[in-house]
């Protein structure tokens, strides 16, 4: 779903359950949330970047492993990561360019992160509480953590 600029919900998707892929959630500028997508448990990766209007990822409550990778970039009006309270594990994990993001509490589950994660750009994430988050998540590969709000 990408580049629909008059994209406003994911209505009529209520009844997925799984995309053995990639669920891409990209260039939408209307769309105001994720809330049809309460059913979907099972994906491979999912990638939400530069949805103007969206707040927070809620509607992926039901997801607690996404094999490859979850990214989250360039959402403008994004202020949490509230919806993906569930996810425990993860291949990947990129949160970037996010300008209004303040908090990492939707992630508070997740404990395993079996490649990499990146979490820069976001120049209202406070650094401490990026630094927080990651004392209780096992990364099996780099790290990148820059570019974030240091002045907190």
């Amino acid at each position: 779903m990408s580049f629909n600029d008059a994209l406003i919900s994911l209505a009529g998707l209520e009844n997925l359950i799984g995309v053995g892929d990639y669920l891409s959630i990209r260039h939408n500028v209307e769309l105001t949330g994720l809330d049809a997508l309460t059913n979907l448990a099972s994906v491979g990766g999912v990638v939400v970047e530069s949805n103007s209007a969206l707040t927070n990822l809620g509607g992926l409550e039901n997801i607690s492993t996404i094999a490859d990778y979850l990214r989250v970039e360039s959402n403008a009006a994004l202020v949490g990561l509230d919806g993906v309270d569930n996810l425990t594990s993860v291949g990947n994990l990129a949160i970037e360019d996010n300008n209004v993001l303040v908090s990492l509490d939707g992630l508070q589950s997740l404990t395993t992160v079996s490649g990499s994660v990146y979490i820069r750009y976001n120049d209202s994430l406070c650094q401490s509480l990026i630094y927080a988050f990651g004392e209780g998540v096992t990364v099996g590969g780099n790290a990148e953590i820059e570019e974030n709000d240091e002045s907190c």
